[in-house]
């Protein structure tokens, strides 16, 4: 998911609302060049971004040793379980 994977680069969650609207627009414009996304697909995408949480969360869980964590990696699984408990995908868009 090519949005989920930029926003990794935008860690002030102020800004991504903006950058997503930007970065969509521009996908988007290329995108529908070749392909058709159905309304009902769009109306998921919220969905997918925090299905994308849980599975990076999930393999997380169980590739790396929770007793050996990075401070890093500490706070970005934390965020994950944030947004997957509160169910709030990394941004909202639509």
């Amino acid at each position: 998911m090519a949005l989920y994977a930029a926003l990794w680069r935008v860690p002030d969650r102020a800004q991504r609302p903006a950058f997503a609207e930007c970065f969509l627009h521009a996908f988007l414009k290329g995108y529908s060049r070749e392909h058709r996304l159905p309304e009902v697909e769009w109306a998921r995408l919220n969905d997918f971004l925090l299905l994308r949480d849980v599975l990076i969360y999930t393999v997380a869980c169980k590739q790396l040793d929770r007793n050996n964590l990075t401070p890093l990696q500490v706070r970005l699984g934390a965020e994950h379980r944030e947004r997957i408990a509160s169910g709030t995908p990394i941004v909202r868009v639509g």
